[in-house]
């Protein structure tokens, strides 16, 4: 699951959406953060999620569930 998160869902994408998910097992969490050049990723273990990954700018986020993909987050400025 991949949420983009904007001013005016940030709670609701950031607290909300993520408990439901962990409730009913979403395996992956990604939040984009597109004002902050940042994802977070977010792993279930123990019916619980867990920051696995976090990139800002020019850093690399992994999933723990899919091998070997790779996403580095860039400033939409700098495209």
């Amino acid at each position: 699951m991949v949420e983009v998160v904007s001013k005016g869902s940030f709670y609701i994408d950031t607290i909300d959406k993520k408990e439901i998910y962990q409730k009913y097992g979403v395996k992956e969490y990604w939040i984009v953060f597109p004002e902050y050049d940042t994802i977070e990723v977010y792993s279930l273990e123990n019916q619980s999620f867990k920051l696995f990954s976090r990139g800002t700018d020019e850093e690399i986020v992994k999933s723990k569930l899919l091998a070997g993909l790779e996403i580095k987050p860039i400033s939409v400025t700098k495209i």
